[in-house]
């Protein structure tokens, strides 16, 4: 999905860096931007919600992406089954503390987009409107 968004390239699918795998970290760049945008995105399958550890190890992993010299756009944290309230309260403190977006998607929003429902660019927006929402309160 990704690679529907305006200028971005899919530059690793499944990379394991020095610092942990990611399922995708990809990059937008456009005609008048110096330095690329990077996005790292982690997708966790599973049956049960993901909790505060599954964020903590997704952190931990992009910690070092986060600490050079890239400029990381945002991480995306795709669990199908969704997140606990605990999970969720974590990522906005990562948000606030990192100064980078996390944002969440669970499977519906991921359905939503398979549908046609909606594109994964508007989805993102709001999903980005709705984390700037709870960090300014």
């Amino acid at each position: 999905m990704l690679k529907t968004l305006p200028h971005c390239s899919i530059v690793h699918v499944k990379e394991r860096t020095s610092s942990g795998e990611f399922d995708c970290i990809s990059v937008i760049k456009t005609e008048n931007q110096l330095k690329p945008k990077v996005i790292i995105a982690e997708n966790k399958w599973k049956t049960g919600k993901s909790q505060i550890s599954d964020i903590n190890e997704f952190v931990g992993k992009a910690e070092k992406l986060l600490n050079s010299a890239l400029d990381v756009e945002c991480l995306i944290f795709t669990s199908y089954a969704g997140f606990t309230k605990d999970a969720e309260a974590r990522a906005l403190d990562i948000s606030k503390i990192k100064n980078v977006a996390l944002i969440l998607l669970d499977g519906s929003d991921i359905e939503k987009c398979v549908k046609g429902d909606i594109s994964f660019k508007d989805l993102l927006d709001r999903k980005i409107t709705e984390l700037t929402s709870k960090l300014i309160s």
